[in-house]
């Protein structure tokens, strides 16, 4: 979980729906000067950064041990009380190898250049689906991963804010599929 100051006032609600479902959550503070008091828990680890991008989810990622299932929230989500159980579910009928998540897009590979604004058509967890649906671009922000198989490098995210296309990209470099769960 990311936070920014200025979605601070949400936080103590998204770690209430979210602490009861998870072993650890690591919470990374961009730009506060001191710790929400909502986050004096020991299933908590605190990392604190001045400036920091959407890939500062992935921060603690290579420190997970490999049977785990790492999920990368908004700070502006509140999350229902089943969230991880149905996702850990559903990746497991995908064998562990897709990443999952509740919002995404796809774009028209056609076009050669502002593929990201044009021509993408793009999936929200506020809209209901009756299936699974594969996507080019997670919305990371909701996403699960399988640290068994599906290894993210922070170093590849060499741009600030484009976790999404930077994880579309790896994931289609290494033939895994990304769903968005019905």
């Amino acid at each position: 979980l990311a936070v920014i100051p200025e979605r601070a006032a949400n936080l103590s609600k998204v770690v209430g729906a979210l602490l009861p479902q998870c072993d650890t959550l690591y919470v990374n503070l961009i730009n506060f000067d001191t710790t929400p008091i909502c986050l004096n828990c020991s299933k908590i680890i605190i990392n604190h950064f001045r400036r920091a991008g959407s890939e500062i989810r992935f921060f603690d990622y290579s420190s997970c041990a490999e049977d785990t299932y790492y999920f990368t929230v908004d700070d502006d989500i509140l999350y229902p009380e089943d969230y991880t159980s149905k996702m850990i579910s559903t990746m497991k009928d995908f064998d562990n190898c897709s990443v999952l998540c509740v919002h995404g897009s796809v774009v028209d590979r056609s076009q050669e250049k502002n593929y990201y604004l044009n021509g993408r058509e793009v999936f929200h967890f506020k809209e209901r689906l009756d299936e699974h649906r594969r996507v080019m671009l997670p919305g990371v922000g909701t996403s699960c991963f399988y640290r068994g198989k599906i290894q993210i490098d922070l170093n590849r995210f060499f741009e600030n804010n484009m976790s999404d296309v930077f994880v579309g990209c790896f994931m289609a470099e290494k033939n895994f599929p990304l769903f968005i769960v019905k």
